[in-house]
């Protein structure tokens, strides 16, 4: 409707303040999953619906348990760990889930409705990108840039990597797809605002350019894909972002929802950090910062059988916790804290976690 040249949003305007607002039996509601025109042409507009919102509601995604409440309202029986298999492709948008049938397993529904030519799925990446964004193209080539790096990328990264001017025009993309729900951007502790990181998290769209873009499909193409070390590399990313979903159900198992934290991702290089002793890169895909003197570095892991810690893995851990208390400086205790889908074998390594996760968990 607000088509170039269609005038639509100056009507609008007049209707309401002429006639519309001065009327009691009259409720205006905007919706829609072009969360950008919303934000830039409604609530933040500057002409005559300036001031004029009464009130705004954020529809985010489905958490887990949502989606686990959709599928019992339909009739469609799936386990917690099905669940999981089927957010981490299709995240938490309910017309996503809508989509599966009962009867067949999450496996089946996928090639059905993605790998299939004429499922309703088959060409969602460029509909969804043309349905939010007038002229796609810019958006895509930013989401490209950062779908080839899953710790995401400095804007300064994304400009030398993309070849792009460093503008206000990159500023509104960013944005967009901030507000949209696409990246995310976040600071690591230490570093300033200009050093914010962006991170592509949208589940289909990194399923996407994993397993779809430029590449050619056989019938049943993710039944045969299951167990293959493409898939349980991609199966241990995607539940990475699964958690980055559910941080609020990640703290209210670890007993902090009321604790002010911040989140990050952290990641030490050498080569950047000439002063410090350290030689051994590392990287901590979530760290929870609690304003009560204590810092969770969390380790993701997704397995099909309770995870064990080896003296290997130990040591590992252990080096970690010593290089991040070292380049960090942190004056705060270091707990090391694990989530995973079906929890940790008890061993002599184990009783070093200071606490526990699951998947159970997320599902609060």
């Amino acid at each position: 409707m607000d088509a170039p040249r269609s005038g639509f949003l100056s009507e609008l305007e007049s209707f309401w303040n002429g006639w519309a607002s001065a009327r009691k039996d009259i409720v205006f509601v905007v919706c829609g999953s072009a969360t950008s025109w919303m934000v830039k042409k409604i609530i933040k507009n500057k002409g005559g619906l300036h001031n004029r919102l009464t009130h705004r509601i954020a529809l985010k995604p489905f958490s887990l348990r949502l989606c686990e409440e959709m599928m019992e309202s339909r009739g469609i029986e799936m386990t917690r760990k099905q669940i999981l298999n089927g957010y981490m492709i299709l995240g938490g948008i309910p017309y996503y889930w809508s989509l599966l049938n009962k009867g067949a397993n999450l496996s089946q529904e996928i090639d059905r409705l993605i790998f299939s030519e004429d499922g309703d799925m088959h060409d969602e990446f460029s509909m969804l990108y043309a349905s939010l964004f007038k002229k796609p193209d810019p958006y895509i080539k930013i989401i490209s840039l950062l779908a080839e790096k899953k710790e995401g990328m400095t804007r300064l990264e994304i400009i030398e990597k993309g070849k792009l001017d460093d503008n206000g025009a990159l500023s509104e993309i960013l944005k967009e797809l901030e507000w949209c729900g696409f990246i995310r951007g976040y600071s690591m502790l230490g570093k300033q605002v200009k050093d914010e990181i962006f991170q592509l998290i949208d589940h289909y769209t990194l399923f996407y350019y994993e397993f779809i873009q430029g590449k050619r499909h056989g019938k049943n193409f993710w039944q045969a894909m299951e167990g293959k070390p493409q898939y349980n590399n991609w199966c241990g990313r995607a539940f990475e972002r699964t958690c980055l979903w559910h941080i609020d159900q990640i703290k209210q198992k670890l007993g902090i929802s009321g604790v002010l934290t911040n989140e990050y991702a952290w990641r030490y290089n050498p080569k950047n950090n000439p002063s410090a002793t350290a030689s051994e890169g590392v990287q901590i895909d979530l760290l929870i910062d609690r304003s009560d003197g204590i810092i969770d570095l969390c380790e993701i892991k997704y397995s099909n059988y309770k995870f064990t810690i080896t003296e290997a893995y130990q040591e590992k851990l252990s080096r970690r916790k010593s290089i991040f208390a070292e380049v960090s400086k942190t004056k705060k205790a270091l707990h090391t804290v694990f989530v995973t889908t079906d929890g940790l074998a008890h061993n002599a390594y184990s009783g070093n976690i200071q606490n526990e996760v699951c998947l159970n968990d997320l599902f609060m």
